[in-house]
C-alpha cells in the first residue's frame, strides 16, 4: 500500500439507465472500494469498483452476467463454437460475454433469457439455422451467372423491347 494513499470503501450514486438508454430509470446508492489520497482527500475507485458498478448495472437492467451465460452453455451441453453457429454470432463476441469483458445487447439478451427459461429450444434454434443455410445456398444460386441459366435464358426470349413514339 502507498503511506500517501489509504484503501477505504465510499458511496456512490449509480444512474441505472432504461432499457433504451435514453433516460434515467432510477438511481441507487452502492459502496465500493476506493483509495483516498491523503494529501488532497480526493477519492479514486479501483478497477474492481468500476466492475462491481458494471455487474450492479446490468443486474438492475436485466442483463444475464457473464456466469450466467456460460452456466446457460453448459446446462445446454454446448461448446463455444456449437452455441455461437446456434445464435449465429461471432466466437469473439461470445467468448467477450462469458468473460465479461463486453455484454450482449438488449435483443440478444431476450434471447439467452428465453433459452435459459425454457421458452425455446435448441430444436427451435436449430431449425432457423437450417432455414438461414438454404437461404444463403439460395441467394449464392440467384447470384450465378444467368447465361449459365436455362430458365433466364428462356424467360430473356420473352422480352420484347417497346419503342416509345414520344409523344
Amino acid at each position: 500500500m502507498n503511506p500517501e494513499h489509504n484503501e477505504t470503501t465510499t458511496k456512490i450514486p449509480i444512474a441505472i439507465p432504461t432499457l433504451d438508454g435514453e433516460e434515467i430509470s432510477e438511481i441507487i446508492e452502492i459502496e465500493v472500494p476506493c483509495t483516498i489520497n491523503i494529501e488532497t482527500g480526493d477519492k479514486y475507485i479501483t478497477g474492481d469498483a468500476l466492475s462491481e458498478i458494471d455487474r450492479i448495472k446490468a443486474r438492475y437492467m436485466g442483463l444475464l452476467q457473464p456466469e450466467e451465460i456460460k452456466d446457460l452453455r453448459t446446462s445446454l451441453g454446448l461448446t463455444q463454437k456449437e452455441i455461437c453457429e446456434l445464435l449465429q454470432i461471432g466466437a469473439k463476441s461470445y467468448s467477450r460475454w462469458e468473460t465479461g469483458r463486453e455484454r450482449p445487447s438488449r435483443s440478444m439478451n431476450i434471447l439467452l433469457k428465453a433459452l435459459q427459461d425454457g421458452k425455446i429450444d435448441i430444436k427451435y434454434l436449430q431449425s432457423l439455422q437450417v432455414r438461414s443455410v438454404n437461404a444463403e445456398q439460395e441467394l449464392l444460386r440467384v447470384g450465378e451467372e444467368p447465361e449459365n441459366d436455362q430458365k433466364y435464358m428462356s424467360e430473356k426470349s420473352k422480352i420484347v423491347p417497346t419503342i416509345s413514339s414520344g409523344g
